[in-house]
């Protein structure tokens, strides 16, 4: 990781997961928040974008077919997360409702685990494309019914405290992560 490079003594510990959680509360510097915001009392700063994805393995792709329309969806398997049931709504272009992705063979709470379900040919997945990209890319993953894909981008903040009495190391992070954000995402730099 390049700020552990460029400060190799400052130590991160993270804490993953699709809940929120309280910056104060927590005891934690320095959150990065994917999505709409509600009020706060921090500072946040919006650092980047992301969409959803629908995709699949090719092993998933040649065993059950392509779906070519979103009413396909209903005869395929389709993974979906167990805490945000929000997330299992996928606004598709022909539908008057989001397909629901419900009754699925694999649940989790997680989004590395959902990629591995997906990576396996366990189902279709919508993971935010900083999940997939690198999948997509190396081919891994297929796009599924893209052209259908109504969802909008969602807003990547970072959030901390108070610009006031800010410790050198979150200062440092901050920067960090706006200097690598800066313009356009990692994960579609890589794309280039």
């Amino acid at each position: 990781m390049n700020f552990r490079q460029r400060y190799p003594h400052v130590s991160i510990e993270f804490v993953l997961g699709p809940e929120p959680v309280d910056l104060v509360e927590d005891c934690i510097d320095v959150a990065i928040h994917i999505g709409a915001l509600v009020a706060s009392q921090f500072i946040c700063r919006r650092v980047a974008e992301s969409r959803w994805i629908l995709c699949a393995s090719p092993e998933y792709i040649q065993r059950e077919g392509m779906p070519l329309e979103p009413a396909d969806l209903h005869r395929h398997q389709c993974l979906n997360f167990l805490s945000r049931q929000e997330w299992n709504r996928w606004p598709l272009q022909g539908q008057l409702a989001p397909f629901k992705a419900e009754h699925a063979a694999f649940a989790t709470n997680q989004g590395e685990m959902m990629l591995e379900l997906a990576r396996q040919g366990l189902g279709i997945v919508r993971l935010a494309h900083y999940h997939v990209a690198r999948d997509l890319r190396e081919g891994r993953l297929l796009p599924v019914l893209e052209s259908f894909n109504l969802s909008a981008p969602q807003p990547i903040y970072i959030l901390y405290p108070s610009r006031r009495n800010l410790s050198p190391r979150v200062r440092h992070f901050c920067d960090f992560i706006i200097e690598n954000f800066d313009g356009e995402a990692p994960w579609l730099k890589a794309l280039g």
